[in-house]
């Protein structure tokens, strides 16, 4: 016999604007490192998750402030290493 769980949640309006800027902000980081492999692999190099992660802590200081130290999910590490994943099934 199996037995399940159905939850929901109902969150509040602060906490779907949060949840909506973590998303976003998770989606932003792996698009950005999803483009930033395939540009470089293109060009025949072979890039590591630290050097995307260091390229885009490096541009978040200067053009991404939106994803400051406070904003929501603000260590894309999972996301980059997705985006890694995502590739070789591409490539």
């Amino acid at each position: 016999m199996m037995a399940a769980h159905k939850i929901a949640l109902d969150p509040n309006h602060t906490q779907r604007s949060y949840f909506a800027q973590a998303s976003g902000t998770a989606r932003f980081a792996y698009n950005w490192a999803l483009g930033a492999r395939k540009k470089q692999y293109q060009a025949g190099v072979k890039p590591s998750e630290v050097c995307l992660r260091r390229q885009l802590n490096a541009l978040k200081r200067e053009q991404y402030r939106w994803m400051s130290p406070n904003a929501p999910c603000r260590k894309p590490l999972s996301t980059s290493q997705r985006s890694g994943r995502s590739l070789r099934r591409d490539v």
